[in-house]
C-alpha cells in the first residue's frame, strides 16, 4: 500500500494539507510551535499518515514539521488513536483507489 499511495503522488505535503483541512485551519499553522488543541491533533495525524502511510521517514516528518524525533514519534502513536476513534482512512480521505 506504501508504494501504492507513494504512485498515486501522496507526499508529506499532501498529508499535511489533508490534516489542515480537516481541522478547519491554514496550512501554515501545522509548522512550528503552536500548541491549540486542534493544531496539536493535526500534528498528531500527519505524524501518523507520514511515517505509516506513505513510507515517508519519521525524522523527515519531524524535520519538516520543526519538532525533535522522540516528538513525532509520540505524534504517530496518538495520530493513530485519533484516525481510529474517528473512523479517518488516508486513502477514503484522499479519495484514491489502490
Amino acid at each position: 500500500m506504501k508504494t501504492a499511495l507513494a504512485d498515486q503522488g501522496i507526499d508529506l505535503q499532501r498529508v499535511i494539507d489533508l490534516a489542515a483541512d480537516l481541522m478547519s485551519m491554514p496550512r501554515e499553522r501545522m509548522v512550528g510551535s503552536g500548541k491549540s488543541a486542534d493544531q496539536v491533533k493535526a500534528r498528531h495525524l500527519i505524524c501518523y499518515w507520514g511515517t505509516t502511510q506513505p513510507g515517508m521517514t519519521m525524522t523527515g516528518v519531524a524535520s519538516a514539521l520543526r519538532i525533535s524525533v522522540p516528538t513525532a514519534s509520540v505524534a504517530a502513536k496518538r495520530g493513530e488513536q485519533i484516525a481510529l476513534e474517528r473512523g479517518y482512512l488516508l486513502i477514503d480521505l484522499l479519495n484514491i483507489n489502490i
